[in-house]
């Protein structure tokens, strides 16, 4: 999926893409790696949570991501979250994404760079702060803000 990205959702190659991605990751009995996570929320940004295909691919990352027994990197959280712009907070395939992330972003034992930090916040626009799921990654996130040692630039 990272070689998706901006790529438009309303495609039907990019739905014909999706779809197939969606079933193998339902089937892979392997866990995704944080870097493999990452990746995939990654590309998917720009895409739109109102498309079947792309809520598809969310529902079973989501459960990858539950699974995954190993902490995200500061870099991981800061690209899954970044993927995530474009999606609506009304999707219950989001809601699900988002409360795996909130606590992978709980359990990362790096601090965040600015970078990421940035990469993450700016993934969240669009959403709105109603949504019990996106409250729990901005309180996750608030902490990682705290310990950020960088300094955020304009």
């Amino acid at each position: 999926l990272y070689g998706m990205q901006g790529m438009n959702s309303d495609c039907s190659e990019v739905h014909d893409v999706l779809s197939a991605v969606a079933i193998k990751v339902r089937c892979c009995k392997e866990d995704l790696r944080a870097q493999a996570v990452g990746n995939a929320l990654y590309g998917m940004q720009g895409m739109s949570s109102d498309c079947s295909e792309v809520r598809n691919v969310l529902s079973s990352l989501a459960i990858k991501v539950r699974g995954y027994k190993e902490d995200l990197s500061a870099q991981h959280v800061g690209n899954a979250l970044y993927g995530m712009q474009g999606m609506s907070s009304d999707c219950s395939e989001v809601h699900d994404v988002l409360s795996s992330l909130a606590i992978k972003v709980r359990g990362c034992k790096e601090d965040l760079s600015a970078h990421a930090v940035g990469n993450a916040l700016y993934g969240m626009q669009g959403m709105s702060s109603d949504c019990s799921e996106v409250r729990n990654v901005l309180s996750s996130l608030s902490i990682k803000v705290m310990c950020c040692s960088q300094q955020l630039s304009a």
